[in-house]
């Protein structure tokens, strides 16, 4: 979900990963979409790597372009909110169990894209109460995130946010 600017932490003290999900998944790819959910892929990669790594250290997801609706979906279901199961609300909602998932993601970068897409005024406390700090980077034919921000902000409990 990241771009190529993410590859420069590599050697750096990170662990750098590419998730190469199936967030758009779609109808003609029949039963595969019917029975295939991104956000448990993609949280299952992560906790793979955090247990195989033995990562202590926060988690940073980046997101660029149409990765930051696959990215909103993801932080928002490890902070244990419901989740429109690959973005589809006709597939129902996920949610991730938190003993099994027991991680948040701790920092975002939104690269030219939407921070918060599809977020209600739950799932932006739940996601505000895991202390996530964000920053978003906006291009000029881009979403303006400052609302989105704001809203965040908006929600936050003792945390302070860059």
């Amino acid at each position: 979900m990241y771009d190529s600017a993410t590859t420069s932490w590599a050697g750096n003290g990170a662990i750098v990963v590419n998730i190469h999900d199936r967030s758009s998944a779609a109808a003609k790819w029949g039963e595969y979409d019917e029975v295939y959910d991104f956000v448990k892929d993609d949280v299952n990669v992560m906790k793979y790597f955090i247990e195989k790594y033995d990562i202590t250290g926060p988690v940073v997801l980046q997101g660029n372009s149409r990765g930051t609706n696959a990215s909103a979906q993801i932080i928002k279901a490890l902070a244990g909110a419901e989740y429109p199961i690959n973005s589809d609300s006709n597939r129902g909602e996920g949610t991730l169990d938190k003993d099994e998932y027991d991680f948040t993601i701790d920092a975002y970068i939104c690269n030219n894209g939407t921070f918060g897409s599809g977020y209600d005024e739950a799932d932006w406390a739940a996601v505000a109460a895991t202390g996530l700090k964000v920053s978003a980077f906006d291009g000029e034919q881009d979403t303006n995130n400052a609302v989105s921000y704001t809203h965040l902000r908006a929600h936050e409990t003792s945390q302070d946010l860059v």
